[in-house]
């Protein structure tokens, strides 16, 4: 068998690290209108990182549609992506670290969850990858009265290294966890048992 050990620590990690800490600052120091305006700012400071990664987007754009594509549209959706990706990096601060964050959320759609549960069999909702889905859409749910079983990789937060998956990825993770009944953690030697107790909570719906 081949073993695969995590690295210990990665460049992106202390990036990361830098930002939690300054978002934190950010959140209790400054007024919540005023956070936008930071996280904004850190992904403008970030120009070289950002330049890199719409260079990845374009490559995996060609690499499916070859040339037919509009290259300007691409980098537009990726700035407007990794613009998001800040702010909710800030957000998901806010909400592990302190209560001064109150979103009006709206849940639209609810009667489809409502109608599929009350035939007994519980349902499984698949998250679109919106930019705020990994908190907003669980708060929202919670919110409404739905207990969530989630399902989410050992290394879910965004670090696999050793280092991000002791300190960064936790301060994530905890942000989720107020609106989960239970997270289950899927790992590579786990599949089975992650399945069985899916199974599980689906037939004791």
């Amino acid at each position: 068998n081949i073993v695969v050990r995590p690295r210990l620590v990665r460049t992106a990690d202390l990036r990361e690290a830098a930002l939690i800490g300054l978002y934190g600052l950010t959140v209790h120091l400054l007024p919540p209108p005023w956070w936008p305006t930071v996280a904004d700012a850190m992904h403008r400071a970030r120009r070289g990182l950002r330049r890199r990664r719409q260079a990845q987007a374009l490559d995996r754009f060609r690499s499916i549609y070859g040339e037919d594509f509009a290259p300007a549209a691409v980098r537009a959706w990726d700035r407007a992506f990794q613009q998001g990706m800040d702010r909710r990096r800030l957000y998901t601060v806010a909400e592990r670290f302190t209560a001064r964050w109150r979103p009006d959320i709206a849940l639209s759609g609810a009667e489809h969850l409502a109608a599929a549960l009350d035939q007994g069999n519980g349902a499984l909702l698949w998250f679109d990858g919106f930019t705020h889905s990994t908190l907003v859409a669980k708060r929202a749910l919670h919110q409404a009265g739905y207990a969530m079983h989630y399902l989410s990789s050992h290394h879910h937060g965004g670090s696999a290294s050793a280092f991000g998956r002791a300190l960064l990825n936790p301060v994530y993770v905890a942000a989720e966890l107020a609106y989960l009944r239970e997270r289950i953690v899927l790992v590579d030697t786990n599949q089975v048992a992650c399945t069985r107790r899916m199974w599980t909570i689906l037939r004791e719906n």
